[in-house]
């Protein structure tokens, strides 16, 4: 009895530490723009208007555009002689706690103008927090007939996009999931088809489309605590999150689809989605004159060695394998593929350097560079010698 209460009064003092110390982190945070607005076809786009973000980890400023991206805003006169890029993705490539020139989208835009000695390349930064698959198609068939791009490069992020592709009736999405939007789902046939998810007033994203089980339960019930909320992205914690399995899941499932070897039945959907969705954008960028790229973006684990070593030590996960199977099912369909996974161990482990903010995990300002050059030094993106006009 002793031991009981003398543990329970330790636990509470140090969640009671960790909110002070929570406390004095919100004081230094601040969030001004760039907030969701609710968009029927895409679910939610970025609000447009100057942003300034702060937390003690960062300082991002910048403005989004009247079509929500986050760039400066469109010419399409002055654009029409330039080889432009549509880029797509979630808040790797917004891009969280980084400032709008200093996206990898510009930085790319940048060094392609620097290595052509010219101006005649424009990127447009379409990526947006929390968008899936779904939502890059969705975009690309709105933004791009107007842009008339020559290139789509997705941004395709391991952390979610394998992860939240889900639709209703399959486990749901787990950004926005109560929001009206389009989405796409496989008939019968195995064939990707057109669908829009409006949920009645008096459902909830977990009453029709998340299934509610035992571990995502238990992270919900975590989130509560300070403690976590303050440690969930430290060593220990990430170790507990891939270890700790309720009702047959891990804390940690987005980053066992993308750590596993072998792709167990439970997330054969997801991949066969996967590859139909990115089908699809192949498809849709093509009917619009475009080459499509997609470029890999690694989550922690898969960078730093350490970590992986941590949380998922067993040999039935490789940290390698999802940048060895996005290639294949690229090359299987002629799509280019640039892997930024190889760049970033190495910068990594060539300065020490992480090229994530530690606590909130999104790439640092290197870490936008080193995806950059990725995408520069694969040599996928030339000038194009006979530009559209938008």
């Amino acid at each position: 009895m002793a031991l009981a209460l003398g543990t329970g009064l330790a636990l509470a003092l140090v969640e009671f530490t960790f909110g002070v110390l929570e406390r004095r982190e919100q004081q230094q945070t601040s969030m001004v723009g760039a907030f969701w607005i609710d968009d029927t076809r895409w679910g939610w786009k970025p609000e447009p208007g100057d942003y300034n973000h702060r937390t003690p980890e960062y300082a991002a400023t910048g403005r989004v555009n009247t079509h929500f991206m986050n760039d400066r805003e469109e010419n399409l006169a002055e654009d029409a002689p330039k080889t432009r890029v549509l880029v797509l993705g979630d808040s790797h490539t917004f891009a969280t706690g980084i400032s709008t020139t200093q996206t990898w989208a510009k930085q790319l835009e940048f060094q392609l103008n620097i290595a052509t000695g010219s101006n005649i390349f424009r990127t447009f930064n379409a990526g947006v927090t929390g968008f899936s698959l779904h939502q890059y198609l969705g975009r690309l068939r709105d933004d791009g007939p107007r842009l008339r791009p020559h290139y789509v490069i997705v941004g395709l992020s391991y952390a979610t996009d394998f992860y939240d592709l889900l639709p209703p009736g399959r486990g749901g999405w787990i950004y926005g999931g109560d929001r009206e939007r389009d989405y796409f789902d496989l008939d019968e046939e195995g064939k990707l088809v057109p669908k829009h998810w409006a949920p009645a007033k008096e459902q909830t994203a977990h009453e029709y489309g998340q299934k509610l089980n035992l571990a995502s339960s238990m992270r919900q019930l975590l989130d509560r605590s300070a403690t976590f909320r303050q440690l969930r992205r430290s060593k220990l914690m990430l170790m507990i999150g891939s270890r700790v399995r309720m009702g047959g899941q891990s804390l940690w499932p987005n980053m066992e689809i993308i750590m596993e070897k072998n792709i167990s039945p439970a997330h054969e959907y997801q991949h066969r989605l996967f590859k139909a969705l990115l089908q699809g954008l192949k498809i849709e960028a093509e009917r619009q004159g475009a080459k499509l790229i997609v470029v890999g973006i690694p989550y922690l684990p898969q960078v730093y060695e350490d970590l992986r070593k941590a949380t998922f030590p067993s040999t039935k996960y490789d940290a390698e394998v999802t940048t060895r199977r996005v290639a294949t099912y690229c090359r299987e369909i002629g799509v280019g593929f640039v892997d930024a996974q190889t760049p970033m161990r190495a910068k990594h482990q060539q300065t020490g350097r992480w090229l994530h903010f530690p606590k909130d995990a999104h790439p640092t300002v290197e870490g936008h560079q080193v995806i950059a050059e990725a995408i520069l030094t694969s040599r996928l993106v030339q000038p194009v010698s006979t530009p559209i006009k938008p």
